[in-house]
Parts: C-alpha cells; structure tokens; sequence
C-alpha cells in the first residue's frame, strides 16, 4: 500500500515531465487533449503506486480514462485517506466530459465557461481577478498549473 508521501513525491517526478509535453499547445483545444493525456498518465502512475506489483492485473486491462479516474477515487493510501484529492477528482470528471466533446465535435470550441468549471472546490481558489475573468488561454494555463498539483498533493 502506497503512503501519502509516495503519491505527493509523484508530483516531482512525473509534473516535470508533464509540463515539458504541454509547452508546445496552439489552440485551446489541443491543450484540453494533451491535459486529458497527462492527467490520464498521472491517474496510471497513481494505480501503480498504490497497487504495486497487482498494477498490471487491472491495467493491462486497456480501461478508459473514465474507468481509471474511478479507481484512483476509491484508492486509499496507508493512512487510509483517498490516493486521489477528491477535488481533483470531480474537476477530472469534467475535464474528461470536454476532452470527449473536443475529440468527438468537428469544429468544437472550448468555451471560457467551461473551463471555469474545471475550478472545482480548492483548486484555483487563490486565481486572482484576470484569471477569473480572462478567456479560454488565461484560465486553461492556470487550471494546468492547479490540476496536478491537486491530483497529487493532499495539502492543496
């Protein structure tokens, strides 16, 4: 079983890496695809930490990104409390619904507000005035920030 601190140091090893595959986005909805395929990297990594050697028994699996982030929500760690900040968890259903519009939509255009409903509970709460009220850029650079932080730091 995985402790807190092994799914916190997650985030120095694997953020990284994460951030460098996301410098690269040209258009709102490219970044939506590659946030979705770096949280679903995160998501992996987290079944992994938790489930050590018996990973591969439900990876190997080929499940959706949906099927993961649900896992990694009734994951606990050694001190009992969710693998998955819950917050994180809720914002990631989301993002999972616009990534599954943006893919599947021609000519499908991430909006402003919903991007804002990515902020779910905690995260982001200390946006200042120009994030909460920019456009889709501004609030999708902040959410990136603040999504993988959430997703693997308990105290966020």
């Amino acid at each position: 079983m995985a402790s807190r601190q092994d799914i916190e140091n997650l985030f120095y090893e694997i953020v990284p890496k994460v951030m460098a595959g996301l410098d690269d986005s040209e258009t709102p909805t490219s970044e939506i695809l590659k946030i979705h395929l770096m949280t679903e990297v995160i998501l992996e990594e987290i079944i992994r930490k938790v489930l050590g050697i018996n990973a591969d028994a439900i990876l190997d699996e080929e499940l959706r990104y949906n099927q993961k982030l649900a896992i990694c929500a009734k994951l606990k760690l050694d001190d009992l409390s969710p693998a998955l900040n819950t917050n994180a968890a809720g914002s990631l259903k989301k993002l999972n619904k616009i990534r599954n519009d943006a893919a599947h939509k021609i000519n499908f255009e991430v909006s402003a507000e919903a991007i804002e409903g990515l902020f779910v509970g905690d995260i982001g709460k200390n946006r200042n005035d120009d994030v909460r009220n920019g456009g889709v850029d501004i609030k999708l650079s902040s959410y990136k920030a603040a999504i993988y932080i959430h997703m693997l730091n308990h105290q966020a």
